[in-house]
């Protein structure tokens, strides 16, 4: 089973389906998925700072 579908916020229906052996039997199984919007923060820093005219910047960006 794979989920990778799941890429966007909203409800999903999942199926799994296994197709048996010669010891078990096979059987599906479905569920609901609901997938969120995860609440970010951004933050962004430079260095060095403070620079000067024609000093070469590096800036960061951190997700969380």
């Amino acid at each position: 089973m794979t989920t990778n579908g799941l890429v966007t916020a909203g409800t999903y229906s999942v199926t799994a389906t296994y197709s048996g052996d010669p010891n078990f039997t096979g059987s599906v199984g479905t569920d609901t998925q609901t997938v969120t919007q995860a609440a970010t923060t951004t933050t962004v820093s430079s260095s060095p700072d403070p620079s000067v005219v024609g000093q070469s910047v590096t800036f960061t960006a951190t997700v969380a």
